[in-house]
C-alpha cells in the first residue's frame, strides 16, 4: 500500500509543461498548463485522413496565450512533431516558433536554426542541416548554464556548452508566436505536435516524446 501511495505521489508532482499540444488527437488537445488555441479560417487542422496537424498556408500565425514567461532561464525545451516539405525558394526563412526580441526557430532552405537575441542582435546558437522529405521529431534544450542539446529522430546529434556566444537578453512581456512573427517569413506545413517547457526534459521524458 505504501509503495502504491508513493507511486502515486511522484506521478502527481511531476511538472506540466507549459504548452504540450496534440494536434494529431481527435478533438486536438492541450495536456500543459495553456489552453488549446482558437483557430480560425486561415488557420485549421489539416493533415491528411489518417493523422492530422495544424496546419500554415504560408500567409498564416498564430498567438500562444499565457505564453510569455518562455524564455531561456531558468532552462527552455521545445519539442516538435513537423512536416515541412515546402522549402520555398530555399532563401527566405520560414518562422517556426518565434518570441520577440528573445529567441526563435526557423527553417531555411534544407537548415533548421535555433537563433537568440544579445542587445540588438541576433546570433546564431545552432544550425542543423536536414532533409525535410518527410516528418521530424526534434528536441531541443538549453539549461540555465547555457548547455545546449539537440536531438532529431531519437537520436542525440548535438551537445555543447555555449559559453563564448554573447548572452541572451533577458526574459520579456512577448508572447509566443507559431508560424511566423516578421513580414513574409512564414512557415507552410504542418505541425503535428509542440512541447515548450522552461526547465530541461530529462533523458527519460525525451526518449518517451521520441515513441
Amino acid at each position: 500500500m505504501k509503495l502504491i501511495f508513493v507511486a502515486f505521489l511522484t506521478a502527481v508532482m511531476l511538472p506540466v509543461a507549459a504548452v504540450d499540444f496534440d494536434f494529431t488527437a481527435n478533438p486536438p488537445l492541450a495536456r500543459g498548463k495553456v489552453p488549446m488555441l482558437k483557430l480560425d479560417d486561415s488557420l485549421r487542422i489539416g493533415g491528411t485522413s489518417e493523422r492530422t496537424a495544424l496546419n500554415f498556408d504560408g500567409k498564416s500565425q498564430i498567438t500562444i496565450p499565457e505564453s510569455a514567461h518562455l524564455g531561456l532561464q531558468p532552462g527552455l525545451t521545445v519539442a516538435m512533431e513537423l512536416d515541412s516539405q515546402d522549402k520555398g525558394d530555399g532563401q527566405n526563412c520560414q518562422m517556426i516558433v518565434f518570441k520577440r526580441n528573445e529567441w526563435l526557430i526557423y527553417r531555411v532552405g534544407n537548415r533548421l536554426d535555433f537563433l537568440w537575441k544579445s542587445g540588438k542582435e541576433w546570433v546564431a546558437v545552432y544550425r542543423k542541416n536536414m532533409t525535410f522529405e518527410k516528418t521530424h521529431k526534434f528536441v531541443i534544450t538549453l539549461d540555465k548554464g547555457y548547455k545546449f542539446n539537440f536531438y532529431l529522430d531519437g537520436r542525440h546529434i548535438r551537445v555543447a556548452a555555449i559559453t563564448a556566444l554573447a548572452k541572451p537578453n533577458p526574459n520579456g512581456k512577448a508572447l509566443v508566436t507559431l508560424g511566423g512573427g516578421w513580414n513574409k517569413w512564414d512557415f507552410k506545413g504542418d505541425i503535428y505536435q509542440l512541447v515548450i517547457f522552461n526547465k530541461v526534459w530529462s533523458k527519460n521524458e525525451i526518449e518517451e516524446f521520441f515513441k
